[in-house]
């Protein structure tokens, strides 16, 4: 049977154990990143930011983008930003779900132009303000 003091240790420890979970730090090696984002001045509704280390030795970090804004943990260095949302464009009946289609320009995703330097400290409130013409 364990002493008294064994027991006391045990249960700080569980206590302490148990007061830092969903409190932990950024992953290893990465930093938080925040922002947000527009299309021709207004909030992306919903869509998806990518951040991809330029030098393609660590992988892409993703986040959903909710009325604009996004947060993750990702990488620091130079990274490739891609951003994606889609809009309905229609309705099928056979599949009975909207259609759904992407209105960001490739410039902006699959063949992005935008490059940013994530600091080692993170980033916080950065700003991808996007214009053009919807893609086709």
């Amino acid at each position: 049977m364990p002493s008294p003091d064994t027991k006391s240790l045990l249960i700080a420890v569980f206590a302490f154990g148990a007061s830092t979970v969903g409190c932990q730090d950024a992953p290893q090696g990465k930093v938080a990143i925040s922002g947000d984002v527009t299309w021709n001045g207004a909030p992306i509704a919903t869509g998806y930011i990518s951040f991809v280390p330029a030098d393609g030795q660590k992988p892409s970090e993703s986040s959903k983008i909710e009325d604009g804004s996004f947060s993750l943990y990702g990488y620091p260095g130079t990274n490739k930003i891609r951003i994606l949302a889609t809009k309905e464009a229609g309705f099928d009946a056979g599949m009975n779900q909207p259609i759904l289609v992407q209105y960001i320009p490739e410039k902006y995703n699959d063949k992005t132009e935008l490059l940013h330097d994530v600091q080692s400290d993170g980033e916080t409130g950065l700003s991808f303000a996007l214009t053009g013409d919807d893609a086709k």
